[in-house]
C-alpha cells in the first residue's frame, strides 16, 4: 500500500494574505505610536516651561523684579512693529538673557556679559562674533531648555542677525501684551495694565514689574506661550524673544470695546491669536495674514503640537495648554495683568 507525503509549507496565496494582516495591524499601530510620542513630547514641552517659570520666578525672589522683555544699554524703551528693527543696535538683551544663571547656564551668562561688556554693547555688536567662526560662541550656543521637542522645523534662525553667523531660535517667548496699540505706532501695549502682562518693556517699568503687580492673580495671568515662529526668533533678541496674543497686522483688533459687564473685550469676530499666522516663506498668494509683515514674522503664539494647542505658563508657576478656539475674549482676559475681569471659566 503506498503512501501519499503532502508538502508542508504555504501557497503563494496565504502567504499573501498573512503579509496582508500584518500590514495592516503595522498601519492600524502606527497612529498609537505616533500620538503616544507626541504625548511624551508634548508632556517635555510642559516640563521645559514649567522649568522655564521657575527660573523666572526664582530670579524675582533674588531680584524683587520680573526680566524686561528687552534690556540693555541700548535698547529701545518699547517693542513696536517697525522699532526696534530686529537684531539691530535699537534691539535689547531678551528676557531669556537675566534668566540663563537661573537654568544651569551661569558659564553662557557670564560669557556674554564679559563680550558685551556687561550689556553695554548692542546686541549687534562685532564683539559678540567670534573672528574664528566658532560653533559654539555665546550667541550660537545652544540653549536646550528653549526648543520644544514637537518643533518641527530648523532651530536655526533664518533672520539675519549677527553677520555671516547662526543663531538658535527660541519656542518660548514672553507675551508682552494683548494686542499693539491704536495710539502710537503699533507699539506692543504693555504700558496700559488692562492691555499689558508681567513681562514687560521698559517704557512699562523701567526696572520691570514685580509679583504684587499682577493685580488680577498670579494663577490668571498667562505671561509666556510658545511660538513656532523661524524666521526672527533668535534667543538673545529682545525683539525677536516677545509677542503679544493677538495678530498684529489685523488692524480692527486694535480697537477695545466694553463687554456687557463693564470690562474691555476685542470686537467679537476678531480672529484668535493662538496658530493663527503664515510662514514667511508661504506662497504670495496665499490667502492668509502672516503675523506681522513689517518684521516679516510669520508666527505669533504657536506651536507644532497635535490638537491645535500652545502651551502657556501662568505667574503662578502652573503650565497650562490652551486651544485656538478659545474665545477671544477670554483670551484677552488672561493676558492682561490688571483688567480686574472675571476669567474663572476659562481656567
Amino acid at each position: 500500500m503506498t503512501s501519499v507525503r503532502r508538502k508542508v509549507g504555504f501557497t503563494l496565496v496565504e502567504l499573501l494574505v498573512v503579509i496582508a494582516i500584518i500590514a495592516m495591524l503595522v498601519l492600524l499601530l502606527l497612529p498609537a505610536v505616533q500620538a503616544a510620542r507626541e504625548a511624551a513630547r508634548r508632556n517635555n514641552c510642559s516640563n521645559q516651561v514649567r522649568q522655564l517659570v521657575l527660573a523666572v520666578l526664582n530670579k524675582e525672589s533674588a531680584t524683587q523684579r520680573f526680566p524686561l522683555a528687552m534690556s540693555g544699554l541700548l535698547a529701545a524703551d518699547q517693542i513696536s512693529n517697525t522699532i526696534p528693527d530686529i537684531g539691530k543696535s535699537n534691539d535689547g538683551y531678551s528676557f531669556l538673557v537675566p534668566l540663563l544663571p537661573y537654568m544651569e547656564e551661569a558659564a553662557l551668562y557670564d560669557s556674554l556679559s564679559t563680550a558685551s561688556q556687561q550689556f553695554k554693547e548692542p546686541i549687534d555688536s562685532k564683539l559678540l562674533v567670534d573672528p574664528a567662526g566658532s560653533k559654539n560662541y555665546i550667541t550660537m550656543r545652544p540653549v536646550e531648555l528653549v526648543i520644544c521637542p514637537s518643533y518641527p522645523d530648523e532651530t536655526i534662525a533664518t533672520g539675519r542677525y549677527l553677520p555671516g553667523r547662526e543663531v538658535q531660535i527660541t519656542n518660548y517667548k514672553a507675551l508682552v501684551s494683548a494686542t499693539v496699540s491704536r495710539k502710537s505706532r503699533g507699539d506692543y501695549n504693555d504700558v496700559d495694565p488692562q492691555n499689558g502682562s508681567m513681562i514687560v518693556t521698559k517704557a512699562a517699568s523701567p526696572k520691570g514689574l514685580t509679583i504684587g503687580d499682577a493685580k488680577d492673580g498670579t494663577s490668571k495671568v498667562v505671561f509666556i506661550a510658545e511660538s513656532r515662529e523661524n524666521r526672527n526668533a533668535a534667543w538673545y533678541s529682545g525683539a525677536s524673544a516677545s509677542m503679544v496674543g493677538f495678530p498684529e497686522d489685523v488692524v480692527d483688533i486694535r480697537q477695545l470695546t466694553k463687554a456687557n459687564d463693564g470690562y474691555l473685550e476685542p470686537k467679537p469676530g476678531m480672529p484668535i491669536g493662538i496658530n493663527y499666522g503664515l510662514s514667511p516663506d508661504a506662497p504670495k498668494d496665499a490667502t492668509e495674514l502672516p503675523w506681522n509683515a513689517s518684521k516679516k514674522t510669520g508666527w505669533g503664539p504657536s506651536s507644532g503640537h497635535a490638537g491645535d494647542v500652545v502651551m502657556c505658563a501662568f505667574v503662578d508657576g502652573h503650565v497650562k495648554p490652551i486651544n485656538a478656539g478659545v474665545g477671544n475674549k477670554v483670551w484677552f482676559r488672561m493676558i492682561t495683568r490688571h483688567g480686574s475681569e472675571p476669567v474663572d471659566g476659562a481656567l
